[in-house]
């Protein structure tokens, strides 16, 4: 299963029943790959652009990885792992040493990592802002309906705090910004999420826009144009390019990166059979990034694999040389 996310806790998760693999678009941590072990234990390995740190924990608690991602600090310091009924625990990303764990043993689930310090959901009816550096928690917010909240920002977040009622809050000292009714929150959540979003027009760049600059760069390199993808067969491989839109406003975009080491077969495949994909990314953004970056991203992808065999070696040698390049599960070629 590959889920994406909207917030710095990671871009996108690849979950199977006894392993996750997450990636990261922001901070010193590109990867994370958690095995599940017999007698409870978990092996960790875990990327930077320049290092791989190796190790095994018992502090993990896989089922929370796999419900709710894998928590880690921008500065790649840190890995928190929720523990099943037992608090919360900071370890040292780097040997998985125990640096703090939460005095309450009560179950905490999501976890969004900030400046500073972490925003947490704490049993059925808190959410808790907890220091990064020590552990210590610095407030803390009663809800009396629920509190699994949703992120629409990494300073905004949604709780259904009342059975027909939404609270807005800032995690910055979770103060309440507005309250929405269930009838408003279901006729337009993505305005709601809009208003409070830096505005694509801001940034200079709508997918509509995007598509139309694309066209003539990758009609001279010989692609062709299926919706929002391109595919271009090479050295009976085919390679395509996804222009992604964004579920909460249909300007937004992501782009994807892929090649599937056979000709192509008169449909576009769905990403996760791809033998091989990658997320596009600009100065740690991946959202909304300009041409340039897109056009640079994509001839590196290409000439990573110039012939099958190439393909082939790099899927069975050099993968772990570009952790944020995904091999599929499903490749024939591993």
């Amino acid at each position: 299963m590959v889920q994406y996310g909207n917030t710095n806790t990671y871009m996108r998760i690849e979950t199977s029943s006894r392993r996750i693999v997450a990636f990261y678009s922001e901070g010193v941590i590109r990867k994370v790959d958690v095995c599940s072990l017999e007698d409870g234990l978990c092996s960790v390995e875990v990327s930077t652009a320049g290092e791989v740190y190796r190790w095994q924990s018992e502090h993990i608690f896989f089922v929370a990885f796999l419900m709710y991602g894998i928590p880690v600090s921008k500065d790649g310091r840190f890995l928190f792992a929720q523990q099943n009924m037992r608090g919360l625990m900071c370890l040292d990303a780097t040997n998985g040493n125990l640096v703090w764990k939460t005095k309450s043993k009560a179950e905490f689930s999501h976890v969004l990592v900030c400046d500073g310090f972490l925003c947490c959901s704490k049993s059925r009816d808190e959410i808790v802002r907890i220091d990064i550096a020590s552990g210590e928690v610095l407030q803390a917010y009663r809800t009396p309906f629920d509190n699994r909240f949703e992120v629409l920002t990494d300073q905004i977040i949604l709780n259904h705090t009342r059975a027909k009622e939404w609270e807005v809050l800032s995690v910055d000292g979770l103060a309440v910004l507005e309250c929405i009714s269930d009838e408003d929150l279901l006729k337009d959540k993505r305005a709601l999420w809009n208003c409070y979003r830096i505005p694509t027009e801001e940034k200079g760049r709508r997918k509509t826009d995007m598509v139309e600059a694309l066209k003539p760069y990758l009609k001279d390199m010989g692609f062709k144009k299926i919706r929002n993808y391109w595919y271009l067969v090479q050295e009976d491989m085919t390679f395509y390019l996804n222009l992604q839109g964004s579920c909460y406003s249909a300007e937004d975009y992501y782009v994807n990166l892929g090649v599937v080491s056979a000709p192509f077969q008169k449909q576009i495949p769905p990403i996760y059979e791809w033998d091989v994909n990658r997320r596009c990314f600009a100065d740690e953004q991946q959202i909304n990034i300009g041409l340039d970056d897109i056009l640079t991203a994509l001839v590196f992808f290409l000439d990573l694999f110039p012939t099958k065999a190439a393909l082939s070696f790099f899927v069975m040698q050099q993968k772990k040389k570009y952790s944020h390049i995904i091999v599929s599960d499903r490749c024939k070629l591993c």
